[in-house]
């Protein structure tokens, strides 16, 4: 979530988007990620990263 924040924030600061698109940028990322029950460090920042993309393609 604080990934999808990260990206959706960034977009509204450049203008490509308005502050009432970063909840629903938030949300959608939330409900498209597939959560695992048990994870590395590595499998965190892979989610890490594709939050940000997906929430920047939004």
């Amino acid at each position: 979530m604080n990934a999808a924040n990260e990206a959706a924030v960034s977009r509204f600061v450049k203008g490509e988007i308005t502050f009432t698109d970063i909840p629903v940028i938030i949300e959608k990322t939330i409900q498209a990620h597939h959560p695992v029950q048990e994870f590395t460090l590595d499998q965190i920042l892979e989610i890490h990263h594709w939050a940000v993309y997906y929430a920047g393609k939004i």
